[in-house]
């Protein structure tokens, strides 16, 4: 924690602009899977064309005790980072909510998992307006054409998984038998609410540097199981309709100010993992929603992840 956060705050200035989007098609989708080791920062060269610009700050996770899942979603305090903003430019319309969190790990490589509330571009200009989850609806339009690429690493651009996160404990004890959620549904808290109206991505980065610490930023529930039809919209509503055996895990409180970081926006990476080792991990889960429908494609199946680049 206090490596990477000496590097975050050494230069509080945010990346110059946004990137690009369609150059997402020009860069490999997956070194987003399989960058990982210990230092977390993208390989020389590589730029964020999505996402682009965020704060990013300290928080605590307290998990409940009644907890049943193992790694850093077992009972206990855990401690990492969370870098929230808009996953494209404002563009005068809204934002796109996203988010990238980190739990760094003793002797491993750091638990990682994104989350957004869908793909659909300019949704609110209030960050904190909707639930956000590890699973998103199937895209549509051109952010359905950008998907697709995602297609390179995985079958299921709208997902990724959390069982890496249950295999290593924040001291790097590995678990005997990993379990994990199904999935994870972010909740804002009421206390990080944001204006509605249209602002500058300066604006918003200010709104995100007025949290005090010690503020409840999101509370976290793990959802059990698959929630049939509804994961089609794995978002929306209440805690009810979107999580089928909701548990409440504990909340996210901010432990410092959010800040701005060049080297938050040019260098720190967030780890995507398939969602293909959630379903090797636990075949059920395909039983318990239409995943082929969730991921936009005619079938899919836990042992047809696409290969490698170095298979």
């Amino acid at each position: 924690m206090d490596y990477f956060w000496k590097k975050i705050t050494a230069n509080t200035q945010r990346a110059a602009e946004y990137g690009n989007p369609v150059s997402v098609i020009t860069s490999s989708v997956i070194t987003s899977f399989d960058n990982f080791g210990f230092n977390d920062e993208l390989p020389a060269g590589r730029t964020k064309p999505i996402h682009s610009i965020g704060a990013i700050c300290k928080f605590e996770w307290k998990i409940t005790s009644a907890s049943p899942y193992t790694g850093l979603f077992a009972p206990g305090k855990q401690v990492g980072f969370i870098r929230m903003g808009s996953a494209a430019s404002y563009d005068n319309k809204g934002l796109t909510p996203g988010v990238g969190v980190k739990f760094p790990r003793s002797n491993r490589p750091s638990g990682n998992y994104v989350g957004l509330h869908s793909t659909e571009l300019a949704q609110s200009w209030n960050f904190f307006a909707f639930n956000l989850s590890n699973h998103l609806p199937p895209s549509s339009g051109i952010a359905g054409v950008l998907a697709k690429k995602f297609e390179q690493a995985s079958q299921c651009a709208a997902q990724v998984g959390v069982s890496d996160m249950a295999r290593y404990a924040q001291d790097g004890t590995e678990a005997a038998a990993p379990k994990q959620p199904f999935k994870l549904l972010m909740v804002p808290s009421s206390a990080v609410q944001q204006t509605t109206s249209a602002k500058t991505v300066d604006q918003n980065m200010d709104e995100f540097g007025s949290i005090p610490v010690g503020t409840v930023l999101y509370t976290i529930y793990a959802c059990g199981a698959g929630n049939g039809d509804a994961e089609l919209t794995p978002t929306d509503g209440g805690v009810d309709k979107a999580c089928a055996k909701p548990l409440k895990l504990g909340d996210y409180v901010s432990t410092s100010k959010c800040t701005t970081s060049k080297y938050a926006d040019e260098k720190l990476h967030f780890r995507h993992q398939r969602i293909e080792e959630d379903w090797q991990l636990n075949p059920e889960f395909l039983t318990q929603y239409p995943a082929a429908k969730a991921c936009a494609r005619s079938s899919v199946a836990a042992d047809r992840t696409p290969k490698k680049c170095w298979q």
